[in-house]
């Protein structure tokens, strides 16, 4: 940890992008994503290109808890079922590592 503490800023995120490039992003797949342990109150979803813009949604609106979500993701299109409004889909870039961020007190973050 010291060692970190001595890196310059700007290695930083060359050194999380390398460690992301470990896990590679399949051209298609699904994840299910279960809530047993609490429910989260945002995710976000991001890419090596697109590390520092995290894209949050609120996860539920107004008492709906959902059991479980699903992310779904195709090439370039990333779609979120399990929502009260039905799927929501985002734009993800087309390269790099996609990962989902589930924030609840703590950081679980799931890899393809």
């Amino acid at each position: 940890m010291n060692l970190l503490k001595k890196l310059p800023l700007f290695l930083l995120p060359l050194l999380l992008l390398t460690a992301c490039r470990k896990n590679k992003l399949e051209t298609t797949g699904t994840l299910k994503i279960d809530f047993q342990n609490g429910i989260p109150s945002c995710y976000s979803i991001y890419t090596e290109a697109s590390y520092y813009s995290s894209i949050r949604t609120p996860l539920y609106q107004a008492g709906y808890r959902p059991a479980a979500i699903e992310v779904v993701f195709d090439g370039n299109t990333v779609t979120f079922k399990g929502l009260n409004y039905g799927n929501y889909v985002l734009s993800a870039c087309s390269y790099g590592t996609l990962a989902v961020q589930v924030v609840a007190g703590g950081t679980r973050t799931y890899k393809f």
